[in-house]
């Protein structure tokens, strides 16, 4: 199982709101990434993201937390949404901490989820997603901010992102903040009857 860094998801949780309450520079921003990897689909552009970018200050109304098993019907929608795909056995990965995940809040609303994994240098951000009817309102941008951040802060050299070529919002998200192709991937599939 991969892990969020280095210990227990609440120390990494209470890591993102010291981050959010930090000033870090003379300026007031935030601390910044010097690495990031966004894979993308279909067949997928790898993205690597060596120049340095300040973050933004957190939205304040919109909060992170571990997603548990009572949430697993959420996440599902909001996979489903984002994806269009459904997760086997989600609620058992969320209790058995298979699948770290994340939901994002606004004003106590579930408005995303992303799951986070790395083991020290390498990271990842899968299945980030922000509901269709928040999307365009900043909430991708400061959750990507501050994940980025907290991993950075565990160690973090290079951090993945999946994301399809054809999704041109998230790509030029992901490009906004500094991310870059490296690589591509193309995915096949047999129908099988």
């Amino acid at each position: 199982m991969l892990e969020l860094g280095r210990g227990s998801p609440d120390r990494h949780l209470a890591a993102i709101a010291e981050l959010e309450r930090q000033v870090v520079d003379s300026d007031g921003g935030r601390p910044e990434l010097e690495w990031g990897i966004l894979r993308t689909r279909p067949q997928d552009a790898v993205h690597d993201r060596t120049a340095t970018r300040r973050p933004a200050r957190a939205t304040p109304r919109v909060t992170l937390r571990d997603a548990g098993p009572a949430d697993a019907g959420v996440v599902a929608r909001l996979l489903r949404l984002g994806f269009g795909y459904e997760v086997d056995d989600l609620a058992g990965r969320l209790a058995d901490g298979s699948a770290p995940t994340l939901l994002v809040e606004r004003d106590g609303a579930p408005v995303g989820t992303l799951r986070v994994t790395g083991d020290g240098a390498d990271s990842g951000v899968y299945g980030f997603v922000v509901d269709p009817a928040c999307r365009g309102q900043g909430i991708g941008r400061d959750l990507l901010r501050r994940v980025c951040a907290r991993l950075r802060a565990d160690g973090a050299r290079r951090v993945g992102l999946e994301v399809s070529v054809q999704n041109e919002q998230a790509l030029g998200l992901c490009m906004s903040l500094g991310f870059r192709p490296v690589a591509t991937e193309d995915h096949h599939a047999l129908p099988v009857p």
